[in-house]
């Protein structure tokens, strides 16, 4: 109970009394205090013994050792850049044979030569090539002599002609190996330095119309392709004689008498290819005109294994060249004659090689005495005998 009391007698206490002002009085604010004066005190200054050699850039601002060097002064800004002149303007291209000549004073300290493979296409010669120039920095030129003519074509025609045809378009009768050469010689190249490409392989091609069968004829876009080379239009050597001999008697082969090359057919399909006799021709004329050898795209397609003989003789193909090279090695001209022209009308070779290679179906009891139409011209059809065309390569060798 005290607490309590004491609680109630300290929470009523009356407030302190307020302090009475007269009227008289007035309440003003108490004027303010002044500020004792005080004179400037001047910063003490330390003279510093600077640690630096007279010559140091922090001599001169005499600064403590302790003191951070002075900030580096702000970078220039470099000189605006100036566009340099134009340049002349570069001169024309120089020829084609600055390559083949760098390169053969490349190879010349270690005895190598330097050849190359070259077109066969007139329009690829004169566009491409200075010729005099090329056969002055080769040792050879091995002109690509195939590929005439193609699927691409719409319309058969012979891998690699050796002739052109009367009734050819003026412009396709630069279409054969004999044009070629001419081409080549004319334009100054030396036939000893020339080398003859032969084609090792055929042109596939599919009829629009069976019954019209021959060269130039019409032809689809579609054509048979070779079972190990498997491109369409194309067929190596060994895949043609293989289905000569697995397809005995379903192909009609044919001997082109112009162009000098076999062509066979069997229904829609119709290949154009060389064989030994066609390749042995090509090396007999390159002998005439004095070149400088022959060689072949590819020996891969050549037969290889044999398959297509009944002897089982490998490599048909470069056999025949071969032959044919040692048979003619005695008739080289000494004086390499120029040709005159696309040698429709060489009589010496259609007369040396018009008995054997015209080979006429009556000869033989399996053939079939027909002629294969077409726009370019008659041509004889012959079974396909493999061991016949290696007897008259062995006669050809003999003479």
């Amino acid at each position: 109970m005290i607490l309590i009391l004491i609680s109630i007698s300290i929470s009523h206490a009356p407030p302190p009394p307020t302090p009475k002002h007269t009227s008289s009085q007035s309440l003003t604010t108490p004027p303010s205090l002044p500020l004792p004066s005080r004179s400037p005190t001047p910063f003490p200054t330390h003279k510093f013994t600077p640690s630096h050699p007279p010559n140091s850039p922090l001599h001169s601002h005499s600064l403590p050792s302790h003191f951070p060097p002075p900030f580096p002064p702000p970078p220039t800004k470099p000189p605006k850049k100036t566009h340099p002149p134009p340049s002349p303007p570069l001169p024309p291209p120089t020829p084609t044979t600055t390559t083949t000549q760098e390169l053969r004073e490349a190879f010349r300290p270690y005895g190598w030569m330097l050849t190359a493979a070259v077109a066969a296409g007139k329009s690829t010669i004169d566009t491409a090539y200075d010729i005099d120039d090329l056969a002055n920095s080769l040792d050879f030129l091995h002109i690509m002599a195939y590929d005439y003519h193609g699927k691409w074509d719409r319309r058969t025609g012979h891998n690699a002609p050796l002739y052109s045809r009367e009734d050819e378009p003026e412009e396709e009768k630069m279409l054969n190996v004999a044009s070629t050469l001419k081409v080549y010689l004319d334009e100054g190249a030396p036939p000893e330095k020339l080398v003859l490409g032969l084609g090792f392989y055929g042109r596939t091609f599919n009829l629009a119309d069976p019954q019209e069968n021959g060269i130039a004829a019409p032809t689809l876009t579609t054509a048979l392709a070779g079972p190990y080379t498997k491109e369409e239009g194309f067929m190596g050597y060994n895949e043609i004689c293989e289905k000569q001999t697995t397809e005995k008697g379903l192909w009609t082969l044919v001997w082109q008498k112009t162009h000098q090359v076999p062509y066979m057919i069997r229904d829609n399909m119709w290949i154009g290819y060389d064989d030994p006799i066609s390749v042995s021709l090509k090396v007999a004329y390159a002998q005439k005109l004095g070149l400088g050898g022959v060689m072949a795209w590819a020996i891969d397609t050549d037969d290889f294994q044999g398959v297509c003989s009944d002897t089982r003789m490998k490599y048909p193909l470069l056999r025949a060249i071969n032959k044919a090279l040692t048979a003619n090695m005695n008739e080289r001209p000494s004086e390499t004659p120029r040709p005159t022209k696309p040698s429709l009308d060489d009589d010496d070779f259609d007369d040396r090689f018009d008995d054997s290679n015209t080979l006429d179906s009556r000869e033989h009891e399996s053939g079939r005495p027909s002629r294969v139409g077409g726009r370019g011209g008659s041509a004889v059809a012959t079974p396909a005998v493999t061991v016949l065309l290696a007897l008259l390569l062995t006669s050809l060798a003999a003479r």
